[in-house]
């Protein structure tokens, strides 16, 4: 009996919450209901009794006779259990919300792909017997079905129930072993491989992200490997900028060793930050910015060529000529990465060597496109259903790359690195940045959905969300409603003009020099909306309805026929020139009243608009530019209605 197995398990009857119907049925178990259920669903599932007796008794008191049997493995979950509630909060009252990411959330429970939760479980974990695998079908059942599930509501509504039970279970495997439980968060900047190359194809750049995501799990993997522990249970979380372990603090040289390499690969720099997470005690432990070596130029000049993406001299025998140019080996790997992922469901595996669709020459690690027994990690790429994952037995991985339409000419940009800081930041980093890194791609994507006909995404995972959208009207409401909410970060929208590898690389240019803004581009026309812009013109308009009729008609009319009469402000030095910029504006709003046959603006008004024109006239040019860009794109109602926080 493995004490993983039993911590994965041990609250898996808090789906039962989301059930009223059937978590009434029980009055007479008051305490510790949840651990009741666990079991009557295991022996409904199959499993052997002693396993759901184990899940029921990790929690309240326990009988002699399980006491003297496995008195070990419920010392080590309990104990498991107890170091995550630490640092995670102790349990309150139950709930039946499902997770909400920054006000985002599904409108029922459901699965990470839309199915029943509790059947998600059943269809998953009926077919257990005579499987290999059976810990790792466990993860990625519970991955599919707990995803979107409140751990404990106490700690908020942006705790996974999945989160909870695999650091629970990664916790548990560093016990049961002897070892001190820490927590790793790895960054990676993928992109200074391209800082330098004039980028025409979108595949590399997409490509280019899918090669850091996989070269993470890789390199995380094999240290795992190395260290005799599963990868699947240890790795909580990753993007392809971050990754997130609970291992043991005696790995923590391996990981090292394992990033060197893979820096070596990537041609950027990493950072590895160790925590403490015993006991309630989070302090820092060991930090390591990790820079791989000079790339050599120590080639003839006759047999050197040089890459036309990464840069990167290579012989000539070993470089790839392509209808772009000259190609090291990686980068044509990269290139040609998303045709293997783009689409239906596929199958993936990291394995040890170099025979793959994506190779890790210095790791000797690398991705291939089918289930292989003995590799490092498994999982399953863009999968459309909970049925396809129960399928499989497979993990879901956290990244989806679509194809390029020619026709959806308008791209939208949506960062979510400000979420993902601020989870770090925060209290109980590990449990809100791994729920954040599961959650916020499928409902942001889903959120978009709901105001946008026609889009699909070219990829989103949890750092971004980048869709191509037909009409660009759409694009803008979207990206207005992301930024009225301020928390979930930088927007911006693009319309594609040549290459599409040049619109992403723009993209992902604008989003690097702005991510600490909460700011809108509309970089084809060269606007740049704030979030406090945005605010001010809001609180302009609601002003003006106090005493003036129809306000929310006449001020945008008003603010595009006096974007002339703006640089005049600016222009004024002295109190006669305000004045007269004043009288101008005031009768902006008389006649744009009278020309658009809106109700006309008496005496006593008047001389309100006059004293409250003057007390905004420095903020008026922002104010009415913004205006007139929200009145162009049918969105003034929009920010009129948005709930600021």
């Amino acid at each position: 009996m493995d004490s993983i197995l039993i911590a994965l398990l041990h609250d898996i009857g808090k789906v039962y919450r989301y059930y009223p119907e059937l978590w009434e049925g029980f009055p007479q178990v008051k305490k510790h209901r949840h651990a009741y259920f666990g079991k009557l669903l295991l022996l409904q599932l199959g499993f052997r009794e002693e396993v759901a007796e184990l899940v029921r008794y990790t929690h309240g008191e326990i009988p002699e006779e399980y006491k003297e049997k496995y008195e070990e493995i419920i010392s080590v979950v309990r104990r498991s259990d107890r170091i995550d509630s630490s640092f995670r909060g102790s349990e309150r009252a139950p709930t039946s919300d499902p997770v909400s990411i920054l006000g985002l959330k599904p409108e029922k429970a459901i699965s990470l792909h839309g199915g029943d939760p509790l059947e998600t479980i059943k269809n998953g974990l009926r077919t257990l017997k005579g499987e290999k695998n059976i810990v790792e079908r466990i993860v990625a059942i519970m991955k599919e079905a707990t995803a979107l599930l409140t751990s404990d509501p106490q700690a908020g509504q942006d705790i996974s129930l999945f989160v909870h039970a695999m650091a629970t279970a990664s916790i548990a495997s560093c016990l049961q072993r002897g070892y001190k439980p820490v927590l790793a968060h790895v960054e990676v900047n993928a992109e200074e491989r391209s800082q330098f190359a004039t980028i025409e194809r979108a595949e590399y750049l997409s490509g280019l992200q899918l090669y850091s995501y996989f070269g993470l799990l890789a390199a995380a993997s094999k240290a795992l490997y190395l260290m005799g522990l599963q990868p699947y249970i240890h790795i909580i979380s990753a993007t392809p900028l971050h990754l997130a372990l609970v291992i043991p603090q005696e790995s923590c040289g391996v990981l090292e060793e394992s990033l060197n390499l893979l820096c070596s690969d990537l041609g950027c720099k990493a950072s590895l930050r160790v925590r403490a997470i015993e006991d309630g005690d989070f302090r820092r432990i060991y930090e390591k910015e990790i820079i791989p070596p000079l790339r050599r130029a120590s080639l003839p000049l006759s047999d050197r060529r040089t890459c036309r993406y990464c840069g990167e001299g290579v012989q000539q025998t070993h470089s790839i000529e392509t209808t772009d140019g000259i190609l090291c080996a990686s980068c044509f790997f990269i290139c040609h990465a998303p045709k293997f992922f783009i689409g239906a469901t596929k199958t993936f595996s990291i394995v040890l060597g170099c025979d793959g669709l994506i190779t890790y020459k210095n790791l000797e690690a690398s991705v291939v496109n089918e289930r292989r027994e003995g590799a490092l990690l498994r999982g399953i790429l863009n999968p459309k259903s909970s049925e396809e994952v129960c399928e499989s037995g497979l993990i879901p991985f956290d990244i989806f790359v679509g194809p390029l339409i020619k026709d959806y000419e308008t791209w939208l940009l949506i960062s979510c690195k400000k979420v993902l800081l601020s989870a770090l930041a925060g209290k109980s980093p590990l449990h809100r940045f791994s729920t954040a890194v599961l959650l916020l791609p499928h409902l942001l994507y889903k959120e978009m959905r709901k105001s946008i006909k026609n889009c699909e995404p070219i990829k989103f995972d949890p750092t971004s969300l980048i869709l191509q959208i037909r009409e660009k009207h759409e694009a803008v409401r979207a990206a207005l409603r992301c930024l009225h909410r301020g928390d979930i970060g930088m927007s911006s929208i693009l319309i594609k003009r040549g290459h599409p590898g040049i619109t992403f690389r723009k993209l992902m240019q604008e989003s690097r020099k702005i991510e600490d803004k909460e700011v809108l581009l509309l970089k084809d026309e060269g606007v740049e909306i704030l979030r406090e812009s945005l605010r001010d013109a809001r609180a302009f308009i609601q002003d003006l309805q106090q005493f003036i009729e129809g306000a929310a008609n006449l001020v945008p009319k008003v603010a595009i026929r006096s974007l002339e009469i703006l640089p005049e402000i600016y222009a004024a030095e002295e109190s006669i020139d305000r004045i007269l910029v004043k009288s101008k504006l005031l009768l902006s709003f008389v006649v744009t009243a009278r020309d658009e046959g809106l109700p006309l603006i008496s005496q006593r008004p008047k001389e309100k608009l006059s004293a409250y024109i003057a007390e905004k006239i420095e903020k008026l040019p922002i104010i009415f530019s913004t205006i007139a860009t929200l009145y162009k794109y049918k969105c003034v109602e929009d920010a009129l209605n948005a709930d600021h926080k």
